[in-house]
């Protein structure tokens, strides 16, 4: 099952109505973007800082016990490394709210540390890249839209796809960027997906195909029930931006 999404020139009659649909789509996500960026900082500071006040605690707790209290300190012991544990995971949801990583390093960076951390999690999945640096084909507001259409792409494949291999390619093709990911796993029936709004894949695959969108580009998903999965995305960039940004 093929599904595609462009930027197809619309009949006069209803192109007041597409404008204002994709103004206030893009307004949504803009609001989505603001509001994860504070909880991220919520997740960092208030947690965090509340989290290691409990280390602090305890550790002051298991140094005044007394010498015959050994299950005592050792539960304390193991308190701790459970409380690591969970510092880890907060920040690391902290991190995929708002990835701080596309403004220190830069978009092309940022793509292959999500490759990264795919591989890292998903120890059985087989991944080739080929991916050139874009950081100077997009003006850097368009950096977050493209880092969340892959982000979602591969956190399908890694909840979802049961893969064993994937690849994924980023190419100049004229004027536009061509991004592609394909996996082998079970795949899916996509008009299915899209349509269960209610259930996280759809509205991933839903917002992935509105943020392509919002950038002038077109989108394609290629998927069958135990046949993989295809994503495909162009994005236009400005020749002259381009070169002047060099």
């Amino acid at each position: 099952m093929a599904i595609t999404k462009g930027s197809k020139q619309p009949k006069a009659s209803s192109l007041d109505a597409e404008k204002q649909l994709r103004h206030l789509s893009s307004q949504i996500i803009a609001a989505q973007e603001i509001e994860r960026k504070r909880i991220s900082r919520e997740l960092h500071d208030e947690l965090g800082q509340a989290l290691s006040l409990i280390k602090f605690k305890l550790r002051f707790i298991r140094k005044h016990l007394h010498e015959n209290q050994t299950p005592l300190k050792q539960e304390c012991e193991d308190t701790l490394e459970f409380i690591d544990q969970v510092i880890e995971n907060v920040r690391r949801l902290s991190r995929d709210l708002s990835p701080t990583v596309l403004d220190d390093l830069g978009l092309t960076a940022a793509i292959r540390w999500l490759i990264h951390n795919l591989t890292i999690k998903e120890k059985n999945i087989h991944l080739i890249s080929d991916i050139m640096n874009i950081d100077h084909f997009f003006p850097q507001d368009s950096y977050i839209n493209i880092y969340r259409i892959i982000q979602e792409a591969l956190t399908n494949i890694g909840e979802h796809a049961e893969a064993e291999n994937v690849f994924i390619s980023i190419k100049n093709q004229k004027n536009t960027i061509l991004f592609s990911i394909e996996d082998d796993g079970i795949g899916f029936n996509v008009k299915k997906a899209l349509k269960k709004i209610t259930i996280e894949r759809g509205l991933g695959l839903a917002s992935m195909a509105e943020r392509v969108q919002m950038l002038g580009g077109y989108f394609t998903i290629l998927s069958k029930n135990g046949k993989g999965t295809r994503i495909q995305f162009s994005i236009p960039f400005n020749k002259k931006v381009h070169n002047e940004s060099l």
